[in-house]
């Protein structure tokens, strides 16, 4: 058989297990122009590959499926666990719900989680988003990507260690 470039195959005696999705808005402290966060994080599931894709209702309005965020979006992926953080555009009058929905083995997960993201001046005057949201979940996950983050750069400078000792050493002699 012949794959297409950045094809995984897994080979194992392990049964497909359905992602666990979770939903969490992040501080919109850190995008003061009229813009917010959302992270989606999908974990337990095997095998570890996922697809992330997003929808967003206005108040009253259809539901509408958001187009690829070409830069906008972050993807971090850690021994099991794969989440996502996308930038949206807050609008300065109407509220968005927004839903993650996790692509797994070519189908989506049933279940999608809704986040409701306030208008632009709700923000400004110190609005909260949800009532569902517990702060320490937000400071729970913050602190999950940072471990992630950290944990990426110990294994890549530990794999460049490793390659600098297995590498023949050449003498130079006078």
């Amino acid at each position: 058989m012949i794959f297409g470039s950045g094809t995984h195959l897994y080979i194992t005696n392990d049964r497909v297990k359905k992602p666990t999705v979770g939903v969490y808005p992040l501080a919109s402290s850190a995008h003061p122009e009229g813009r917010g966060s959302l992270l989606c994080v999908a974990s337990d599931m095997f095998p570890p590959l996922v697809r992330f894709s997003w929808k967003r209702q206005k108040e009253g309005g259809a539901v509408e499926e958001l187009p690829d965020a070409k830069g906008e979006q972050l993807e971090v992926r850690a021994g099991g666990h794969v989440a996502t953080i996308r930038v949206v555009d807050r609008d300065p009058v109407h509220s968005y719900k927004y839903w993650c929905s996790v692509h797994h083995e070519g189908k989506p997960v049933q279940h999608e989680k809704e986040i409701e993201a306030p208008k632009q001046q709700e923000v400004a005057a110190g609005g909260r988003p949800g009532p569902h949201v517990r702060p320490w979940d937000q400071e729970r996950l913050l602190c999950l990507m940072y471990t992630v983050l950290m944990g990426k750069s110990l294994v890549y400078s530990c794999g460049l260690g490793l390659i600098n000792l297995t590498r023949p050493r050449t003498v130079h002699r006078p």
